[in-house]
């Protein structure tokens, strides 16, 4: 969620700008004549914001970083000697970010990974709970 309200922040500074910038490097008066131009680099400017943050959001969401990691037999058998640490450290409250990256330096596989590892654990023994 914090993601996109700094996107947003983002391209609204850079419409603001840009469009202030243009006024500047035009040499405009916002008292004068150029009222015309200066509402029409305002309307660009306001134009140009949602395709700049379209442009961001797509490359963003777009990037591998934010696709489910992929866990298969060979990861799972590389994690499986860390399970017992990985629960003890879990239930002490270290954070997960630090302990999927000690864990997942170890095994040779990727932090995501391992907290792929983790929360299959968690649904198992919730399911198995019930």
């Amino acid at each position: 969620m914090c993601g996109y309200r700094i996107w947003g922040l983002a391209a609204g500074f850079i419409g603001y700008f840009l469009t202030f910038y243009l006024i500047g490097l035009l040499g405009l008066d916002i008292n004068s004549e150029d009222k015309k131009t200066i509402g029409f680099l305002v309307g660009l400017g306001i134009y140009l914001v949602p395709l700049i943050l379209s442009s961001l959001s797509k490359r963003v969401l777009s990037t591998p970083t934010m696709l489910m990691p992929v866990l298969t037999d060979a990861d799972i058998e590389k994690i499986k000697p860390f399970t017992t640490e990985l629960i003890q450290r879990a239930n002490a409250g270290e954070k997960m970010e630090m302990v999927a990256q000690s864990i997942a330096t170890r095994a040779a596989v990727s932090p995501s990974q391992v907290i792929a590892f983790a929360s299959a654990l968690a649904q198992a023994f919730k399911e198995k709970k019930q």
